[in-house]
């Protein structure tokens, strides 16, 4: 008998360290960094490098925001008609997922970026919420980036948005 418990206890022991491993590895995954900015927007807010910054930019019929900085293009594009990114002919390794980002489901878009009107930027990122508020509002960020290393910085700053109470 006693071997059979010694062998249990092991067992949870092992469970016990992976689940606080697993535990650490997300927490990490989804530490804001020191220098990183908060973003307040009407419906949500999120965090963004600090070279990030909000420049001049007009929607038709929606509220339209657009951070730049040397490596990194951010458009958000809050309204009735806030569109899915859809595929395009000059985007390859396209990647469609779908993920929850507090609570409320998105679509996540991964491809490659080929516009010469663009220059360096050659990946893009996009996220689109079907619904962000209690009428059809919907949500789209699009994310043009230099290099692999900073389409990280924007799948941290996809999972830094938080939904405003009573949304």
């Amino acid at each position: 008998m006693f071997p059979k418990i010694k062998k249990a206890l092991f067992l949870f022991q092992i469970t016990v360290l992976i689940m606080l491993l697993a535990y650490t590895s997300f927490s990490q995954k989804d530490k804001i960094p020191d220098d990183w900015k908060r973003n307040d927007l009407p419906l949500f807010c999120f965090f963004t490098p600090s070279d990030l910054v909000l420049g001049p930019f007009k929607g038709k019929d929606s509220e339209v925001w657009k951070y730049e900085s040397q490596t990194l293009l951010l458009t958000i594009d809050l309204g009735l008609y806030s569109g899915k990114p859809e595929r395009s002919i000059n985007e390859g390794n396209y990647i469609e997922r779908s993920i929850t980002i507090d609570g409320k489901r998105a679509t996540i878009v991964y491809s490659d970026f080929n516009n010469k009107n663009y220059g360096e930027f050659k990946y893009v990122t996009a996220m689109y919420f079907p619904r962000v508020a209690s009428d059809e509002t919907k949500l789209s960020f699009v994310a043009l980036s230099k290099t692999l290393e900073i389409r990280k910085n924007v799948e941290k700053i996809f999972r830094s948005i938080r939904f405003k109470a009573g949304r």
